[in-house]
């Protein structure tokens, strides 16, 4: 019987055999033509389909050469489809994407001579992108688990994101709800995890099952204890004989999903649980034992947790929806766990930090404002595209941030849940060859979370009036920063406190206002009112464009006449030449206040009347 070797086979045993490497065929250059461009796919655990695509090309080559598709990224490569012979110029074949959807493994498919990985020359055979994310729902991920008393529940989620700009995963039962975000050097594919297995995230917003001072659970519900199923800490959960979880226990839900543009959104949501004894009495034993919870009951709330990985794997917005299933109000802490993996320190930069500095066990940081952004970096290689930085920005408020080393830390934040309702905690998350780089998306990233907000203050929405301009005022608010205001389509300045104010024409009869804000993400927000113009017996002459305004500056209390005097005239208003005194402490004669107040826009031939004092109160005379 006569057997036929590949060309790969051949070449193995050439080597094996210390012979000289046997010559390829004509394959000088390939392309892949199908599937062309950025390939962005998701791969499902469980549907063999997902894992397999069609590929076509062209080669110059002999007929019946054969090629080999493989990915290559970062400094290694992976083989997709092996053997495919070449014939009329053209091959075709099936591309298994199971090397690649997994491990956050952004790649160029190319096809190169058959058993040959490294051809020299790689840019003659050119091929697409391949961005492979991948998704294990929760009875598809890993084991059922048994659940004391009889049952099983599944517990198990996994899932991975490959992008041209990062990398990352999603992770369950180790708690890890996203760890290894690494950024990716677009223009070669190289991921910082590759330089020493450094990720400026190596586990964030980790619901873990102790807090910062190892006094409870990171997760508490009204002051009680509270757990996740994936981190019930008892009878050492592992996949080995013997692990259980407590009555009670119920599995998870979890879903993916990968849109146009290449954002994988993945779902979950965990009932809270609190521990219990055998009768169902709650406690809040710590460390949990198997004698002090045998079984759980709900703490009365759910965890959603969504997790979108978004501009192309630079960043993750984490969205905690804590929800109340019992209709009543709840007071939840929830204290992170997060860490980095670095060559050295890490160094980290805190709102109201004038550099980065190296934090240790028992530093605290406690939280002034929102939203609050959190620099991270390697102090080795601060700025090195070979290693990357990281940004954590919270949108809402968080109580501190303690530290437990350098690389790793606990942050508490507390989310008021109303009766039968529900509350959201955001953290968005960016890595980047650079910590500028890095905040700047996680800014951007923030930018895109909330539409900006306006309203129309003046006039009032259906007031009549016999002017032909309307002094239209109000006040526009955004979570970054308002880029524009518009006024039926006339742009307004915005002054710093949010204000505006526009002079528009009117047309007899009734008139639509529209006031429309944007911010620097493209989101957008309306406000509308109306005015009905009545014109007065003798036609107007006055113009919207010649309509001149002024708005009263801040005048400070105890100025003299002449100073608010020329302050105000500097702004464009006109002073009243009468002025009102009443009594008070301040010196005889000295400037109070202004009516209207300050900040208020007026048309500018309206006077300003200034409030002087009299000076002090006559004493009465004791009879």
């Amino acid at each position: 019987m006569r057997t036929t070797l590949s060309r790969s086979a051949l070449a193995a045993l050439a080597l094996s055999l210390g012979l000289p490497a046997l010559a390829h065929g004509a394959v000088t250059a390939t392309t892949i033509t199908s599937p062309t461009g950025d390939v962005r796919a998701l791969t499902l655990a469980g549907t063999p389909a997902s894992f397999q695509r069609a590929v076509t090309g062209t080669a110059t080559a002999a007929d019946g050469d054969k090629v080999d598709v493989r990915c290559y990224g970062s400094d290694t490569n992976e083989l997709l489809a092996a053997d495919l012979v070449v014939a009329g110029g053209a091959f075709s074949g099936t591309l298994d994407l199971t090397p690649i959807d997994d491990d956050g493994f952004p790649c160029t498919a190319r096809a190169v001579p058959d058993g040959d990985a490294s051809p020299g020359d790689i840019g003659r055979f050119a091929g697409p992108r391949m961005f492979i994310s991948h998704f294990a729902a929760p009875a598809q991920a890993g084991m059922a688990t048994p659940v004391n008393g009889g049952g099983t529940a599944f517990i198990d989620t996994y899932g991975a994101y490959a992008g041209p700009r990062g990398t990352g995963f999603s992770y369950e039962p180790d708690d890890d709800a996203l760890y290894e975000l690494s950024p990716v050097n677009p223009t070669t594919l190289f991921a910082t995890y590759e330089f020493g297995g450094y990720y400026p995230f190596d586990t964030a917003a980790d619901i873990d099952d102790r807090n910062a001072a190892n006094t409870g659970s990171a997760l508490t519900v009204d002051g009680h204890n509270g757990y996740l199923a994936p981190n019930i800490p008892i009878l050492n959960y592992d996949g080995m004989a013997g692990s259980e979880l407590p009555t009670g226990v119920a599995s998870i839900t979890a879903n993916a999903s990968l849109d146009a543009a290449g954002t994988l959104t993945m779902t979950e949501s965990y009932p809270v649980y609190r521990c219990a004894d055998a009768g169902g009495t709650p406690n809040d034993t710590h460390p949990v034992t198997t004698a002090s919870c045998p079984r759980t009951v709900s703490a009365g709330v759910r965890l959603d947790r969504v997790k979108r990985f978004t501009n192309d794997g630079a960043s993750v917005v984490l969205a905690d929806t804590f929800v109340s299933t019992d209709g009543a109000a709840h007071d939840v802490g929830l204290e992170v766990d997060e860490d980095n993996s670095v060559s050295d320190y890490v160094e980290t930069k805190a709102p109201g930090d004038l550099a980065f500095t190296i934090r240790g066990f028992g530093d605290v940081l406690t939280y002034t404002s929102a939203p609050a952004t959190l620099l991270t970096r390697d102090s080795q290689y601060p700025e090195s595209s070979y290693v990357g930085a990281g940004a954590r920005t919270a949108l809402e408020q968080p109580v501190r941030t303690t530290w437990e080393d350098d690389d790793e830390s606990f942050t508490l934040q507390r989310i008021a849940v109303p009766a039968g309702a529900s509350a959201t905690r955001t953290t968005v998350y960016a890595v980047s060859l650079s910590s500028t780089a890095a905040e700047s998306g996680a800014n951007a990233l923030e930018d895109q979370q909330g539409a900006p907000t306006i309203a129309i203050a003046s006039p009032a929405a259906g007031s009549t009036t016999t002017s032909n301009v309307a002094i239209v005022a109000g006040t526009a608010r955004d979570n970054k920063a308002v880029a524009s205001v518009k006024v039926n389509g006339q742009s307004v300045p915005v002054a710093s406190d949010g204000s505006w104010v526009a002079p528009i024409a009117l047309q007899p009869g009734a008139n639509a206002i529209a006031a429309v804000v944007a911010d620097g993400a493209g989101n957008t927000n309306q406000a509308v009112s109306s005015i009905t113009y009545t014109p007065p017996a003798t036609p107007q002459q006055v113009q919207a464009a010649s309509v001149k305004t002024c708005r009263i500056p801040a005048i400070t209390r105890g100025s003299t006449v002449t100073s608010a005097s020329t302050k105000l005239k500097k702004a464009g208003c006109k002073v009243a030449t009468k002025r009102r005194s009443i009594t008070s402490k301040t010196k005889k004669g000295r400037v109070l206040s202004t009516s209207p107040a300050a900040g208020t826009t007026i048309l500018a031939d309206n006077p300003v009347t200034l409030t002087t004092s009299k000076g002090r109160a006559a004493k009465r005379t004791k009879r």
